[in-house]
């Protein structure tokens, strides 16, 4: 479906349907969402990625961030991205995201997700709620109006997951650093330039 276009906003779909998405990622583990945002940060060139949990008064989950510096999305091109699922263009053969589309097993988490990104200087903010996994709605910004989590960063892109429920979100949140050490230490160790991986105030890798 084509993108649509009212004055700042933007809107499409996907080339597939809810069910078929939730089929896809059926089996994910809550720990390997957040690895598919990391992984696309990485894939954006990212050197330095931030995770965030933040819970409500009650003990639970109040909002999961994913902060990166990498390129940002081309939300200009949407149809090359948020609009297919198993043929997202990436040019590196190294790269190792689910070819974008990991980003829908959100919804094996949180009910809404939000990525807030700066790409060549533009930035957007685009949506996505599990009741309908394969549309997505968004709004361009001039600068100033950006997201403030990216005010200082040239380019990037902030993935906020939020509106939890018990039984999405029933996981062992304090296992999580050490489950992504073992997922990317592996990949950051190999890299050429420095790799900064950090969840809150612990640091799980730092390169050179």
């Amino acid at each position: 479906m084509a993108i649509k276009t009212k004055a700042h906003s933007f809107s499409g779909s996907t080339n597939i349907t809810n069910t078929s998405i939730k089929k896809h990622f059926k089996k994910y583990e809550p720990w390997q969402v957040i690895a598919e945002m990391i992984w696309n940060g990485l894939d954006a060139r990212a050197t330095r990625i931030d995770v965030n949990v933040e819970r409500n008064e009650l003990g639970g989950f109040h909002l999961i961030s994913i902060l990166d510096n990498g390129d940002g999305i081309d939300f200009e091109h949407l149809e090359d991205n948020f609009e297919k699922f198993d043929d997202t263009i990436k040019n590196d053969v190294g790269q190792h995201g689910s070819n974008g589309r990991g980003r829908l097993s959100f919804y094996r988490i949180a009910n809404e997700a939000a990525w807030h990104t700066t790409f060549k200087g533009k930035s957007a903010s685009i949506y996505i709620s599990s009741s309908s996994l394969k549309d997505f709605h968004g709004e361009y910004f001039n600068d100033d109006k950006q997201h403030p989590i990216l005010k200082n960063l040239d380019k990037g892109t902030c993935v906020k997951l939020t509106e939890f429920s018990k039984k999405k979100t029933s996981f062992n949140v304090e296992t999580l650093p050490q489950k992504l050490e073992a997922e990317f230490g592996w990949f950051l160790a190999l890299q050429r330039i420095g790799k900064f991986l950090s969840m809150g105030n612990s640091l799980i890798f730092q390169g050179m």
